[in-house]
């Protein structure tokens, strides 16, 4: 729910500021305001423990799995990196700690299941991207903007069509090294929609089309 996330994002940003002040702390005895190396460890390790365990809430539920469409996976994704960051930091100085260490476990697990147990995996990139490519050349067709010059042709930006084509070669370069697993993913995420307007489109190069057509016919 937005409250939960609200509530997060403050608990991650009072950690992170806690962090800051006490790397402001100065080590040893001399004055009141110090405090000895051990006792930084110990506030460090509990507060990074606890902005791990914050971000460690983007976890995606057994529901949340089964519709990808419930899961911002670039957003898990980064909380999941940030949280096994903020836990190996401190297993660096508290080898002990169980806790973490089992907090870590999950993180890792969870991070695994990403992309049908890939990870935020190069395929779900690459159909994002071209999904993102296939929505902005539509809107380009809808403006009816066309490059009239010479000038204009040589610093223009590379157009939807032609962005299209090194993520097709990826998922080709997917499919050449496990077809099985590759085909069942850009099934599972939807790329027969996104792969078949590219087959037909004629305003695609000749290589992208028959790039998206092997594509599907592998899967």
């Amino acid at each position: 729910s937005n409250k939960r996330k609200q509530l997060q994002n403050e608990c991650i940003d009072d950690c992170t500021l806690a962090l800051q002040r006490l790397d402001s702390i100065r080590d040893g005895t001399a004055s009141t305001n110090s405090v000895s190396e051990s006792e930084k460890n110990g506030l460090r390790s509990k507060i990074l423990y606890r902005r791990a365990k914050a971000l460690s809430l983007s976890l995606p539920s057994l529901e949340m799995e089964n519709d990808a469409t419930m899961i911002n996976e670039d957003e898990v994704e980064s909380n999941l990196n940030a949280a096994a960051k903020d836990l190996l930091q401190l297993l660096s100085f508290d080898v002990n700690n169980r806790e973490a260490a089992s907090l870590l476990r999950k993180v890792r697990e969870s991070h695994a299941r990403l992309g049908g147990g890939m990870g935020r995996s190069r395929i779900s990139r690459a159909l994002d991207a071209l999904r993102s490519a296939g929505a902005s050349a539509v809107a380009v067709m809808a403006d009816g903007n066309e490059i009239n010059d010479v000038q204009s042709a040589m610093t223009r930006q590379p157009t939807p069509q032609e962005e299209c084509l090194p993520h097709l070669r990826l998922l080709q370069a997917c499919l050449a090294e496990e077809v099985a697993s590759t085909a069942q993913e850009i099934g599972r995420r939807g790329g027969a929609p996104i792969l078949l307007p590219i087959a037909r489109d004629r305003q695609q190069c000749q290589h992208a089309r028959i790039a998206a057509l092997h594509i599907l016919s592998a899967c």
